[in-house]
Parts: structure tokens; sequence; C-alpha cells
């Protein structure tokens, strides 16, 4: 597959931060545990896998164009608004630690699983499901807990596909590409971190919509 491998690498940094978060709490030791052994064995069973059409560094220069960049800066929109607009989610599933554990897991499974969907239906298809039932659950269902852990799961789904369009747009600097899609985050989360209104979060999320949808378009006539 061609995203598969991508969600296999990133969705183990999930159950770290999950078990990195459960660690003082000694009583949930086995939780920890089984969340750091989940995580190598993804770890392991992705080094088995290979980014797609990737050569090194060393062989070719990384061609830059138009197309590629406004591609790239869509991409990043998308990470950035989709993590700005967490602020306006209650975060129902820290209230007790089995939901905590669930989220973590949860998000991991999203992660994981994104990249295999992406092979299958496609960049859009899997765009839409992701997105749309991600903004529909957390807008009528936030309050109820399986509803917003269902709706951390589609939301994560999107993972892998945002790595799959960045590197797709420098297939020489993928690292790059991933470090700069990481780069996003940590602003998009402190503005989060305001609790704005449910107006601001589905105006960030129909623009990170409209900006994925751009970018396939023009991914497509790369």
């Amino acid at each position: 597959g061609k995203a598969a491998p991508l969600g296999m690498f990133v969705a183990p940094g999930a159950l770290g931060l999950g078990a990195g978060s459960l660690f003082p709490n000694l009583i949930w030791g086995w939780a920890v545990t089984g969340l750091i052994l989940l995580g190598g064995a993804v770890f392991f069973l992705s080094r088995r896998w290979t980014l797609p059409e990737t050569l090194p560094a060393e062989r070719e220069k990384p061609v830059w164009d138009q197309t590629a960049f406004w591609c790239i800066v869509l991409v990043l929109f998308n990470v950035f608004g989709r993590s700005a607009a967490g602020g306006a989610v209650a975060p129902v599933w820290k209230e007790t630690v089995t939901g905590f554990v669930l989220f973590y897991f949860l998000v991991f499974a999203g992660k994981f699983t994104g990249g295999f969907l992406m092979d299958r239906l496609g960049i859009v298809k899997t765009t839409s499901l992701s997105m749309i039932s991600g903004v529909v659950l957390l807008y009528f269902f936030q309050d109820r807990l399986a509803f917003s852990l269902a709706a951390q799961y589609a939301v994560n789904l999107m993972m892998p596909v945002t790595l799959f369009m960045m590197v797709a747009c420098c297939r020489h600097r993928p690292g790059l590409m991933f470090g700069l899609a990481a780069s996003v985050l940590y602003p998009g989360s402190l503005i989060s971190g305001f609790q704005h209104s449910f107006a601001v979060f589905l105006i960030l999320y129909m623009g990170c919509y409209a900006a994925m949808l751009t970018a396939a378009a023009l991914l497509k006539r790369k």
C-alpha cells in the first residue's frame, strides 16, 4: 500500500503519549505496559514496510514547483486548523482513567487504519469520511463519551493521509515533510487552549476540509 506504512509508522506515538501520561499512576501499570508492548509490536512490524517510491537524497535533488508548494501549504493549513479547532471540544474522555486509556488507543487505531483506508478509498473519500463524520460526532455528541471517542478515531484517520500527501509533494525529502507537518501542531495546540465557540470550530474545520480537497486536486495534476 501507499499510505498504510505511514499510518503504521506514526500510530505508536499515540500509545507512547498515553503510556507516559499514565505512568505516574502506578495502579494502571498494566495499561501502561500493554500500551508500550502494543506500540513496540507495531513499530517492529512497520519496519517491514517502506515509504512509497522514495530515493536517497544524494541521488536526486527534489524538484520544487508551484503545484508542490501550494499543496504543501494547504496540507499544513489542514494540520494546523484541525489542531487549533480542538479548543471548542470538551474533553469528556479525561473524566475517567478508562476514558483516558480508550482515547489514546482510538487515536492509535485511527492513525493505524487510516493508511489502509486511504489505499482502498483514495484521498478524497477518506478525507470526506474522516472529517465529515468527525465534525458530526463532535458537534452533536461531544458530551457523550462513546461518541466523543468515536470522533477521535474518525479524526485521526487523517494523519497518514496528510503525511502521504506531504511526502508525495517532495518524495526525496520525506523526513523534512514529516517534520513540517509536525511543526504546525504546536502553534495549533496553543490556539486550542483558548476555549473558542463552536462557530469558530466549524469555520476552521470546514476550511481544513476545503484545503484538503484542493490539495488533492493539485496533487492529482502534479
